[in-house]
């Protein structure tokens, strides 16, 4: 699983909820941006990089600057101005909606279970026999091709839904 972590900056008074607070993918981009609002001094740099926090003179804006890290799967919920599309790489990709080439096909048409490869050329098939393992049945073909797409199930009803090798 991909590292999720991101560094929140905030900045404020104490006791409040942050004037500012933004989300960002490295922590030193999240030094800069405070850097940036409240012009901090060598010293304040040092302690925020070091401790993660520091105090802030009375003409800087604000009485603390922070940065935290968080691994949550919505760092834009902590950017005042965030945006899904900023954070990409966090979306989950969209479960497809039918079959693409190679994709399983368990076909259950009455008593009889087949197993096929969609828009496969040459046809692959294999009708289940009792006491046969489906999921043993997939999970060697996907090994011998080094492939490992997406499976569906077939009712005999026509509808089509997609499923995982250890539902099978």
């Amino acid at each position: 699983m991909k590292d999720r972590t991101h560094y929140i900056a905030m900045g404020g008074e104490h006791g409040y909820l942050p004037d500012n607070c933004s989300a960002y993918e490295k922590e030193e981009d999240a030094i800069e941006g405070l850097n940036e609002i409240y012009e901090l001094n060598k010293r304040q740099l040092k302690e925020l990089k070091n401790n993660g926090t520091t105090e802030l003179k009375l003409d800087q804006g604000g009485a603390y600057c922070e940065v935290s890290s968080c691994d949550c799967d919505e760092p834009w919920e902590h950017d005042e101005f965030g945006d899904k599309s900023n954070w990409e790489e966090y979306l989950e990709e969209e479960e497809p909606t039918k079959p693409e080439e190679g994709d399983y096909i368990i076909e259950c048409t009455g008593n009889d279970i087949i197993i096929y490869k969609y828009n496969d050329s040459p046809p692959w098939r294999h009708k289940v026999k009792d006491g046969d393992d489906t999921k043993k049945i997939i999970s060697d073909e996907m090994e011998r091709e080094k492939y490992w797409p997406n499976i569906w199930n077939l009712s005999d009803h026509g509808n089509l839904s997609i499923t995982t090798l250890e539902e099978v």
